[in-house]
């Protein structure tokens, strides 16, 4: 389960001075749906919470409170473990995805190239330590918009979930 990290949002929604309805509109929510994460009752979805780290301008790891990560599910054709490295001291969320994805195992899953390069670049599985990048960074190395960037983690995050 993911847990959000509310201060991190509000933080980020005061610099850009929006309020909470207009910033889940933007990302494709409900209001109601952002509340509940706000609060705590419900926990968001990596692909939605993907879509508002880019709304907001933040990394999506910020987004995301320290906790242990989830159980993977099994994938009937995919080997989640194999090559896994030791992925200590980083945040929840590389965690969740290292545990989940490694860069072996990206190839188990039906992603497209520039897909699979965003996730490769956004949660760092192609440095030693992995470290996250930013969309601007990778939207630079890809030669295409921030924007795209963002929509193909986004696909590609729905592939995973």
């Amino acid at each position: 389960m993911i847990k959000f990290n509310s201060a991190a949002y509000e933080e980020a929604r005061a610099r850009l001075g929006l309020p909470h309805s207009q910033l889940a509109a933007a990302a494709g929510l409900t209001n109601s749906t952002l509340t509940r994460w706000r609060q705590g009752s419900t926990s968001p979805r990596l692909a939605e919470l993907s879509g508002l780290a880019s709304v907001l301008g933040v990394p999506l790891q910020d987004l995301v409170l320290p906790g242990p990560a989830p159980t993977p599910r099994p994938y009937p054709h995919a080997d989640l473990h194999s090559g896994r490295r030791d992925r200590a001291g980083l945040d929840s969320l590389s965690n969740l995805v290292g545990r989940l994805v490694t860069r072996r195992s990206l190839n188990h899953f039906p992603l497209t190239r520039l897909e699979r390069l965003v996730l490769i670049a956004r949660f760092g599985l192609d440095l030693d330590p992995p470290r996250a990048r930013t969309l601007d960074s990778i939207a630079a190395e890809l030669g295409v918009s921030r924007q795209r960037v963002a929509q193909l983690e986004a696909a590609a995050l729905r592939r995973l979930t």
